[in-house]
């Protein structure tokens, strides 16, 4: 497969002792998708990485996902983020996720081509659909050493004909044989998530081989405590997002020094 940086698009930015840069990449299928690379600053030899996908709306410049990847690149871990290519045509993903995937597997292409990472020490995370698709490459790729997966989706709520329903557990059919998995893996989510009710997580893990860790804090599929534009709860709900973070780079912290 072939990946095509789009070096025209480069732009590089310095940030809390950590390079930015900015480009595009095109996929096997010839489409383009948008990235940011944070590079820890003064780098010697190799290091981990981490590649992280967005939601299906919540893009690579919403909290979640640019805050884990700026803090990993201040733990000195590379870390790539960037946007599926549906979402920047304005499109709607594809029913079976393939062309995600094929978007996904050429930003890890790129990650692990990069000189200073670690490709024993290559990570994935992925948010709400984004962690669907990281399960996915998660499962294909078994060189990777650990997943993180950031408000997943467990819990549906419609029929076929898009009628509310009873909430119904989903969480095998997103994340198969998940609970058989031997390496790492975390789930960070809200209380109040309705597209992953903690009940129904801890239920459908519950037979897990205990290699899955799981924190939940409150706040919404957001991970915000109240509506993102109330502005009563801006710096509380941002508060909360900063709490996930940090606990998720912990996680990946733990999972490195094992």
């Amino acid at each position: 497969m072939k990946v095509i940086i789009s070096m025209f698009f480069i732009w590089t930015s310095v940030v809390h002792a950590t390079e930015v840069t900015k480009f595009n990449i095109t996929t096997e299928r010839g489409d383009v998708i948008e990235a940011q690379l944070h590079t820890p600053k003064n780098i010697q030899g190799k290091v981990a990485a981490i590649l992280i996908a967005p939601g299906k709306g919540y893009h690579m410049e919403l909290p979640l996902v640019k805050q884990l990847a700026e803090k990993a690149a201040e733990n000195n871990i590379i870390s790539l983020r960037f946007n599926w290519h549906f979402f920047t045509s304005n499109g709607t993903s594809s029913e079976d996720l393939s062309k995600e995937v094929q978007d996904m597997t050429a930003a890890l292409k790129y990650l692990k081509s990069l000189p200073n990472v670690d490709t024993y020490k290559i990570m994935v995370a992925g948010k709400s659909l984004g962690s669907v698709v990281a399960y996915k490459m998660f499962k294909r790729n078994p060189y990777l050493l650990s997943l993180y997966l950031l408000t997943p989706l467990c819990t549906w709520h419609w029929d076929e004909q898009g009628k509310q329903v009873y909430p119904f557990p989903i969480g095998e059919m997103k994340y198969p044989k998940l609970n058989d998995e031997l390496r790492p893996v975390h789930i960070t989510l809200g209380n109040k998530d309705v597209l992953c009710m903690p009940e129904m997580l801890y239920d459908f893990l519950k037979v897990s081989n205990g290699n899955i860790s799981t924190t939940v804090f409150g706040g919404d599929h957001g991970m915000n405590l109240r509506k993102w534009h109330d502005p009563t709860y801006k710096d509380r709900n941002e508060a909360n997002v900063k709490a996930a973070v940090d606990t998720t780079s912990h996680w990946m912290n733990l999972h490195l020094t094992k």
